[in-house]
């Protein structure tokens, strides 16, 4: 069935239908992505680090849009790089993926901009749009001094509420593959959705995780990213060998890269805990990897992996992408990268840090508790088997935020049904 879920989603898309497609984390949403993007289909985020995963580039950058409440003027001009991307053929289609950090504002502004380049009234210009990614997840950001003129002009943060969301063909991708055993399946989902089992849920993962051992080198995964600095400072101070400090080749516009997993500044010690922060090319190592460090020889470091494998791994690059239309094809450019050893000190990360990644025998810290909508799921459904879970305190149904907005959303649209 949950095939014939991707195989309904991939037809849809390329038959030209405006598509929304919906998932929990783990249902394969970036797969369909892969099939389905072409010369002529854009990827976009709303976020650097989602940009990255995808190897697209951030709305903002394509759009050119302000980083707080658009004026004005921003509704009725169109940057020329931005009138040059979208003003020919080349593009028949946008894919934004992790639609969920969409702000509202953000999609009714696209949608502005593409009716003007395009000179046509359809939503968004004519042009095809592909929304994925999962409301239940984290949220759109709105700032505290925008708040009060944000809510004089949406009821929602998320783009559900935007006058340019309509008329898409809705299909929720269901089946989980990366939680094998199918009861934490369900536990998952009273979690992501706040149930009336949900609670039910938290004691159960209160009762069967690990317990807590705090001289075990296992990864922290914490809800405030303070929290994981101070763990990773004081277990990297605790070793004595020679520290070996790697920095970061930029090419192309030299701005801050605050979007890659690693900074530009990489210190490490042979005998560090590290997460690998990038997918090698030939398949030995990937995203979320963790091991220690064996050997650093020059720019190559000998990491041993949680399975036991050796692997070396060394310098990876980053790109951030623009796009220029080059004959009757998009061709995607890139206009800037960053080249640095992809490894993260591993004892701790923060739950934002941790996305893209699977990860297994963690422990949960969550501090002085989960505070945002959707963060307490993303931070568990990380995690392949629950059972090798541990928690530095017992979860409490204070930190299982879900916002009344998204469920009602979810309650009220109409998901469309595969028949096999």
């Amino acid at each position: 069935m949950e095939v014939c879920k991707q195989q309904q989603a991939i037809e849809l898309i390329n038959k030209g239908e405006n598509v929304l497609m919906l998932g929990a984390g783990g249902v394969g949403k970036s797969y369909v992505i892969k099939q389905i993007a072409d010369d002529s289909t854009l990827v976009l985020a709303p976020t650097g680090i989602a940009a990255l995963n995808i190897g697209g580039m951030t709305c903002h950058r394509a759009f050119k849009l302000p980083l707080g409440l658009p004026t004005q003027k921003d509704r009725t001009t169109v940057h020329r790089s931005t009138a040059s991307l979208f003003s020919s053929s080349k593009i028949t289609r946008i894919v934004i993926d992790e639609v969920g950090m969409l702000r509202t504002d953000v999609l009714d502004l696209i949608d502005l901009k593409l009716q003007k380049i395009k000179r046509n009234k359809l939503p968004f210009g004519g042009i095809q749009m592909v929304l994925v990614g999962d409301f239940f997840q984290l949220e759109p950001i709105v700032g505290y001094r925008e708040q009060s003129e944000f809510y004089s002009l949406y009821d929602s943060p998320f783009c559900f509420s935007s006058a340019a969301f309509s008329n898409f063909h809705t299909i929720e991708l269901t089946k989980v593959y990366r939680q094998e055993d199918e009861r934490q399946v369900k536990i998952l989902d009273a979690i992501r959705k706040g149930t009336k089992y949900s609670w039910l849920a938290l004691q159960r993962i209160n009762e069967e995780s690990k317990v807590y051992n705090p001289l075990e080198d296992r990864l922290h995964l914490c809800a405030y990213k303070k929290d994981a600095e101070v763990v990773n400072t004081r277990r990297y101070n605790e070793i004595k060998d020679k520290a070996h400090i790697f920095k970061a080749t930029l090419q192309g516009k030299q701005c801050k890269w605050t979007e890659a997993p690693v900074g530009e500044i990489v210190r490490l010690k042979e005998g560090c805990k590290v997460v690998v922060c990038a997918n090698d090319p030939d398949g030995e190592y990937v995203n979320g990897d963790r091991g220690v460090i064996l050997r650093i020889e020059g720019k190559a470091i000998g990491v041993e992996l949680l399975n036991g494998n050796l692997v070396w791994i060394e310098e990876y690059t980053w790109e951030k992408h623009s796009y220029k239309g080059t004959g009757k094809k998009l061709t995607k450019v890139v206009e800037n990268s960053m080249t640095q050893i992809p490894l993260a000190l591993g004892w701790a990360i923060s739950i934002h840090k941790s996305q893209g990644m699977t990860l297994d025998d963690v422990v949960l810290d969550t501090g002085k508790g989960c505070f945002s909508h959707g963060q307490l799921y993303v931070a568990l459904s990380r995690i392949k088997d629950l059972r090798r879970l541990s928690l530095t305190k017992p979860l409490t149904t204070r930190e299982l935020i879900v916002r009344d907005d998204v469920t009602n959303y979810y309650r009220n649209i109409n998901i469309m049904e595969t028949t096999t």
